[in-house]
Order: C-alpha cells, then structure tokens, then sequence
C-alpha cells in the first residue's frame, strides 16, 4: 500500500523501496522450534533481540512461533491458516461434553479445522488473545502483549 512504501521510505530513506528490506527488519531462514532455538546460540540471542514474532499464514510454523514467543516471553501475532492434521495429529482440544456423540472417556478430540486450530493455539497460553485483520480468508489474529511484567518460563 502507499502508506507501507511512506513507511520504508522513511525506515530506510537511501534504499528504493522494496530493495534490501532485510535492513529494517532482521528475516531468517531457520528450523524454528523451541528446541532448536535454544540450542544454537546464534538463534537464540536473535530470538531474545526480537521485540515481536510475527507469523502470517506460517504454515507448520505457526506452533513453534506461539511456543518460542511463550517460552522467552517475546510479544507475538500469528495469522493461522491451514491446518495440516495429517501432519500434527497429537494436537488436540477438549472436548465440548454437551454435544450426544462425545463420551467422557475421550476428553479430547483432533484439531481438522481452523476454528479448532485458533482454540488449540489460543489454550496455549492465558495471555493469548484474539482479534480479526481486514483481509478476506484466514483473518483472525492470535496474539499476546506480554506485559511489562515478564511471564515465567514454562
């Protein structure tokens, strides 16, 4: 939009918009979980360099930025979109008791569709919260400030 190119253009005044943009932000290509994060120092101390994670539509990524961001504290927003329950079958969400098929022997039930995808991610956390982006498709927007006060790891 014109108001983002304004915004490049003042963030870094000498680059055509567009070009370099690795100058403002810091992008990375790197397995991404928690493990990994922190056992490779370089990725860690650009992990706890970082004042926000941000992940729009991260695909299989999107429980490992919800898991570093809680696990150092790390203000985050993820945009999910697809599923993949094929993929990440031990992902689970309780199960509403009131519906006549469910039974209380299985108390949990997989995650197949993005509603329940958004429940499984936003249970990760109490400081998670919820909010909707105006774009058509996946909108809705997972988040969690992590107030000044820090949150305790794990």
């Amino acid at each position: 939009s014109r108001k983002q190119r304004k915004l490049l253009r003042k963030a870094a005044p000498d680059q055509e918009p567009g070009k370099d943009i690795t100058r403002i932000f810091n992008i990375f290509n790197a397995y991404f979980t928690v493990d990994m994060v922190e056992s490779t120092p370089e990725l860690e101390q650009l992990v706890k360099s970082c004042s926000c994670i941000i992940g729009l539509h991260p695909d299989e990524a999107t429980d490992h930025i919800v898991d570093v961001a809680i696990s150092h504290s790390i203000p985050f927003a993820v945009v999910p979109c697809c599923v993949f329950s094929r993929q990440f079958p031990n992902r689970s969400i309780p199960v509403n008791f009131v519906k006549s098929n469910e039974t209380e022997s299985s108390p949990n039930k997989p995650v197949k569709t993005r509603k329940e995808l958004i429940k499984y991610l936003a249970l990760k956390h109490p400081s998670i919260q919820q909010g909707k982006i105006s774009c058509r498709g996946a909108n809705v927007v997972l988040y969690s400030k992590f107030s000044s006060s820090k949150q305790t790891k794990k």
